[in-house]
């Protein structure tokens, strides 16, 4: 296989740590009594234009998505998985939600956010096994993942 461009991988590598500060900026803001929505629509829009480009980087990037989903920094982890989860490629889906099934505390938050404001799809099935079969923690951040899309019954 053809190793990528190092200027390529150096951008797609620029992209994920920007996401990663846009993520963090983004969770404060929505805590922040000083930021209008609109703000928050500028930043989600920035956030946007990065997934975009680490999704187009594709096969370039897995590598370090797939090393980073089980990074103890929640942003890192969160960064990953939501890229993952945004390539709509139904096998790295599935490794989105196994690395949360395995992961340690601070990895799965990061996994967690990701898989509440990523597409589910397909994943609801694991994820109530999660709630049925995990220890606590986990089984816990799978119900919440569930309810966030609506998808869990009361």
């Amino acid at each position: 296989m053809l190793q990528p461009p190092v200027c390529i991988l150096s951008i797609l590598e620029e992209h994920f740590e920007e996401l990663q500060m846009l993520w963090e900026r983004r969770l404060a803001a929505l805590k922040d009594p000083d930021y209008r929505g609109q703000d928050i629509l500028e930043l989600e829009e920035r956030i946007e234009a990065h997934v975009d480009g680490l999704v187009l980087g594709d096969e370039q990037i897995l590598p370090l998505l797939e090393e980073s989903l089980g990074s103890d920094d929640p942003l890192v982890s969160f960064a990953a998985a939501y890229t993952m989860l945004r390539m709509r490629d139904e096998k790295l889906a599935r490794k989105v939600v196994e690395a949360f099934q395995t992961a340690g505390d601070e990895a799965r938050d990061g996994i967690r956010e990701a898989l509440c404001q990523g597409p589910l799809k397909s994943l609801q099935d694991p994820l109530m096994e999660a709630i049925l079969s995990a220890p606590a923690p986990a089984a816990a951040a799978a119900a919440e993942i569930l309810a966030f899309h609506d998808k869990l019954d009361a």
